[in-house]
């Protein structure tokens, strides 16, 4: 059952960072296009690209922020990674952020954020609608706690993809930033509306 194949491919690497004057942007792109000269697989772009872009319309008081993200997920986790068994996936977010700072280390932060995941073949596209309020301190400079409380309503499109649902969440939230790399580490509890019915249980995010 072998076959031979000829692959033409382009690729493009981008990697834009900016954190001065109002509009601060963090673009992180590794993206590349593959031709199947056979005709075995179709044409298809595979990589990532995530951007995050946030402008300042006040600087540590009202910020807006957009986030998207574009990958891949294999529909069969089980099955060998080809074109066949591949998606491209889709995740776009965005909302504003109002800030109140509470004397030297504390901060209290509003914020709403529209989102949409979009699936190439599966059925799980959805809408998310979500609130929440944070109120933070900041230990050293690089690192902070904070308590939050979120409010979320998921839709789906395609119904036999799930239930539309809403959940409530209270979380603890540790957060520290070093030259690479930032952990955050959440722990609480969370609530599901689904249909009349109210389930709880724990939250924890690493």
């Amino acid at each position: 059952g072998e076959e031979d194949e000829t692959i033409l491919t382009a690729g493009v690497e981008l990697a834009v960072l900016r954190e001065e004057g109002r509009l601060h942007s963090n673009v992180d792109v590794d993206l590349s296009y593959f031709d199947y000269q056979d005709d075995t697989y179709d044409s298809e772009v595979t990589g990532i690209a995530n951007a995050d872009l946030r402008y300042l319309f006040v600087p540590g008081r009202f910020e807006w922020v957009l986030i998207d993200s574009f990958g891949q997920s294999e529909l069969d986790p089980f099955a060998a990674s080809t074109p066949d068994n591949r998606e491209n996936i889709n995740y776009f977010t965005t909302g504003p952020d109002f800030t109140a700072r509470l004397g030297s280390a504390g901060s209290l932060t509003l914020f709403g954020r529209y989102s949409a995941t979009w699936f190439e073949d599966s059925n799980f596209d959805d809408e998310r609608l979500l609130g929440g309020l944070s109120f933070a301190r900041e230990l050293s400079a690089r690192s902070n706690v904070s308590l939050n409380a979120t409010a979320e309503r998921v839709e789906f499109d395609d119904e036999t993809a799930g239930s539309n649902y809403d959940r409530q969440s209270a979380f603890l939230r540790y957060e520290i930033e070093g030259a690479r790399t930032t952990l955050a580490a959440e722990a609480g509890v969370s609530e599901i509306h689904d249909d009349g019915e109210t389930s709880s249980s724990p939250l924890f995010e690493l």
